[in-house]
Order: C-alpha cells, then sequence, then structure tokens
C-alpha cells in the first residue's frame, strides 16, 4: 500500500490554532498539547509541553531509508513535521505577551 507524503498530506494547514485543555497521560509527567494545526482527518503533528516545559513533538516516524546522516542514539528517535507548522509554532510564540 503508498504510503502517503506528510508534506503533501498537510499541504493546507489552514491557520494553526492553539490547544487547551488536553492532556496525555503517560505514566510519566503528564503532557499538555499546546500548538497543533486544523486538523479535522485525525491525529497531526501536535506539539506537547510537559510539567517541566520542555516540549514533546508528535510527527511522522522517519523511516529507517530516511535515516541517512543521522546519529541517533537508541535512547532518541526521528519525527517529520512540515516545516510550515514549526514555523507557524515560531511565530506564534513570538507575538504571544
Amino acid at each position: 500500500m503508498p504510503s502517503k507524503s506528510p508534506s503533501s498530506e498537510h499541504q493546507d494547514l489552514g491557520l494553526a490554532k492553539e490547544i487547551t485543555g488536553l492532556s496525555v497521560e503517560t505514566g510519566g509527567p503528564t503532557l499538555r498539547a499546546v500548538f497543533g494545526p486544523n486538523c479535522d482527518k485525525g491525529p497531526c503533528p501536535t506539539i506537547y509541553q510537559d510539567e517541566t516545559g520542555d516540549y514533546v513533538i508528535q510527527g511522522y516516524k522517519v523511516a529507517p531509508t530516511q535515516r541517512a546522516g543521522a546519529d541517533v542514539p537508541a535512547h532518541e528517535d526521528l519525527v517529520r513535521v512540515p516545516a510550515d507548522f514549526l514555523e507557524k509554532f515560531i511565530q506564534s510564540k513570538r507575538t504571544k505577551p
């Protein structure tokens, strides 16, 4: 089955919006969704923040064949998110008081 390209799947992100009031219990720190696109197609890339203030990013898994040049230790992983998604997140952080 052919896989969809993450970038083509999210060509039209529309205006990004802040997601509030959502949390994911992980058995450890609680993750709170702080940024995600207007997406009605199911789960989409999302940026979470944990209780320490660190960000956790949900994205598309990077296939082993697409990891050339990346030196990723076993305790880390790579995910892909659309560039405009990150740019909108950065812009939203700059415009907040």
